[in-house]
């Protein structure tokens, strides 16, 4: 599969489909998502994904989400977590939109973790078991967001670059192109993922 080309200009990241990532405004940059939803058909699937990080402190290893990757059909929304949950909280409690991911209960339990507050999705699919139960392959529910894309679409997905899979990466607060480039990658298969199985399952 050909890499989504990202181009950079006026402090805006551009993604071909487009991808907004928040350096100001959290809650504008969700309005901008909402947006290009309707724009785009009333499409409500909305795929997510976490980029996280584990530290050890005082000798007990630490998790904390740093970034979460949302992609609808018509763009991709990367937003750091720690300045704007009290939106996403807000954003996942939204009765019209499915959001869907790739081992979400987990990603679930990270983020309630980093936020030390309750944090739940109202309508929450976890790709993982649905593909495992669609496809009738138990052991897709081990596979991370590119392998099961690979599995789902029937396309070689190519893996994260070695040096964006290591957990313990850091991270400076702002993303290079490198990573905003992997970012994207990840959430647009994952919105892929959503799309084919959810379509698969309508009647």
């Amino acid at each position: 599969m050909a890499k989504p080309e990202v181009l950079m200009a006026g402090g805006m990241t551009v993604l071909k489909p487009e991808v907004i990532y928040s350096v100001g405004d959290g809650r504008r940059c969700l309005a901008q998502f909402l947006e290009r939803m309707y724009d785009h058909g009333g499409d409500m699937i909305v795929g997510f994904d976490t980029e996280w990080t584990s530290y050890y402190s005082v000798s007990e290893e630490k998790i904390q989400v740093k970034l979460l990757k949302f992609c609808n059909q018509g763009c991709v929304l990367l937003l750091d977590f720690a300045a704007y949950g009290y939106y996403v909280n807000h954003f996942f409690a939204n009765d019209d939109i499915v959001f869907a991911g790739v081992h979400l209960n987990k990603s679930l339990e990270m983020l309630r973790k980093t936020w030390g507050r309750d944090i739940e999705i109202r309508n929450a699919v976890d790709l993982s078991e649905m593909a495992a139960d669609v496809l009738h392959q138990p052991r897709l529910t081990a596979f991370g967001v590119r392998a099961l894309a690979t599995e789902v679409l029937g396309q070689p997905w190519k893996p994260r670059p070695y040096t964006l899979s290591m957990t313990y990466d850091p991270w400076s607060g702002t993303l290079g192109y490198e990573r905003i480039e992997c970012a994207t990658i990840d959430a647009y298969a994952t919105y892929k993922i959503a799309n084919k199985l959810l379509s698969r399952n309508c009647p």
